[in-house]
This record gives structure tokens, C-alpha cells and sequence, in this order.
């Protein structure tokens, strides 16, 4: 099931590239998280994005979770910087966890969950972005281990987009 989802949405993706733009995207903090992602926009309010999270928590017992989270997103344009640019997302999230004991065996969990996030884009420049957003997700299936937040979704990403034209210049033959 996952992976028939993430294959639609890599064709969706390639097949629906002749618009805008492309947005790459991601956070690291030396020894803790990164993530990367892509956002293609399929239109001025429309896009959808897939992001990879890895972290790591380096305790006595040892977590690394990883996180897979296609989405579709609807953005708010607005001549009012306050609302331009606020995006309604909704997302599947496919959870991957090892957990390492001290002194016990290994334990995996797996999680698949949906969700809703409310965001904003702000652009630095011409191609360089901030993202900020703020979520909940549902647990349908698995488990996750040691959620400090309870299905809360928070997150932070900085960015560039990458603008191009797929339409082929006229080529005057004669």
C-alpha cells in the first residue's frame, strides 16, 4: 500500500512538472535531525511535496526514527503579507523507529498515520525560503515509541525554489 502511494506520487509528480516550479527543502542539526524534501507546484495554490525525516536520540536508550510524508498542499494567496502564502496540508506519514536498550535487545516499530498542518512560506530573496508549520496526526496502524508530543506535528524547513519553463521554443526552419 505505501509503496503503491509513494509511486503515484512521484508519476503524479513527473507528469504534472510542466508548471512552475520545484522546491527543495530541508533542516539539519549536526547529530540530532535532518530531513530533505520536494515540493513540485502544480499550480499557483496547489502542490504536492514528499519529505524524509531522519533523527536521531542519543540517550541511554537509543532512538532513530525515520519518517516518510507525502502531501498535498493548498496555499492562500494574498496581497496581505500577513495571509499570503499560508498553506493547508494534509498528509500520510509512514513511521520507522529502532529502539536500542541498554543491555536489551534491538525493538523496531513501524506507525502509518494521516494528518492535517497549517503553515506559512515566506520568501527570502528571490529564491530562497522559510517554512514554518504546525499539525496533528492520527495513528491508524503501529506504534510510534516515545512521542513527547502526542500526535503533534511541528515543523521548521528552509529552502530554495527552482523556477523553469518545459515549454519548447518555436525553432524557425527556413
Amino acid at each position: 500500500m505505501k509503496n503503491a502511494l509513494i509511486s503515484g506520487l512521484i508519476i503524479f509528480s513527473l507528469f504534472t512538472a510542466s508548471g512552475q516550479e520545484t522546491r527543495v527543502k530541508g533542516l539539519l542539526i549536526p547529530f540530532v535531525e535532518h530531513s530533505i524534501g520536494v515540493e513540485q507546484k502544480i499550480s499557483k495554490r496547489l502542490s504536492i511535496q514528499l519529505l524524509y525525516i531522519n533523527r536521531a536520540e542519543p540517550t541511554i536508550t537509543q532512538y532513530y526514527y525515520h519518517r516518510l510524508i507525502p502531501s498535498f498542499r493548498y496555499y492562500i494567496l494574498s496581497e496581505n503579507q500577513i495571509f499570503d502564502n499560508i498553506f493547508f496540508e494534509a498528509f500520510y506519514r509512514y513511521a520507522y523507529t529502532k529502539q536500542i536498550p541498554d543491555q536489551s535487545p534491538v525493538n523496531y516499530f513501524y506507525s502509518n498515520s494521516v494528518g492535517i498542518d497549517i503553515g506559512k512560506q515566506r520568501l527570502i530573496g528571490d529564491n530562497f525560503f522559510i517554512e514554518g508549520s504546525l499539525g496533528y496526526y492520527y495513528i491508524y496502524s503501529g506504534e510510534d515509541p516515545k512521542n513527547p508530543l502526542d500526535g503533534i506535528r511541528i515543523d521548521l524547513k528552509f529552502g530554495i525554489r527552482i523556477k523553469y519553463n518545459n515549454k519548447k521554443s518555436a525553432s524557425n526552419n527556413g
